[in-house]
């Protein structure tokens, strides 16, 4: 690749980033769930020293699920106290962002309990 191409590239990524971050920001909305279920997803890859092992909270409820991870652009570092919070059977109001996304397995994250 050439030398000059490799900036623009670099500069087309940050904007791109930042953009989807914006545009996340604004997707923020209050909804009203009910919780059926709450789950923690383990995933790992690798062996002894090079594993590596990630965990998500799902919730479940009777319209959609969500996602409950810690986002640094909400300054959220709470998913394990809201999903100790979350009980089944029990009506929530929650701020949730992103969107559902089935192809990318991707939920929209509950980022506040009211």
């Amino acid at each position: 690749m050439k030398k000059g191409i490799i900036l623009p590239i670099i500069i087309g990524a940050i904007i791109l980033i930042g953009f989807y971050n914006v545009i996340w920001l604004t997707s923020a909305t209050d909804v009203t769930i009910k919780v059926t279920k709450t789950d923690r997803i383990v995933e790992s890859s690798g062996s002894g020293q090079d594993a590596k092992v990630t965990s998500k909270y799902l919730v479940y409820t009777t319209s959609e699920t969500f996602e409950n991870t810690d986002t640094w652009i909400f300054w959220k570092f709470n998913s394990s106290d809201i999903q100790g919070r979350l009980l089944a059977d029990k009506t929530y109001k929650v701020r949730v962002v992103g969107w559902r996304l089935p192809f990318f397995s991707q939920y929209r994250n509950i980022v506040k309990i009211y």
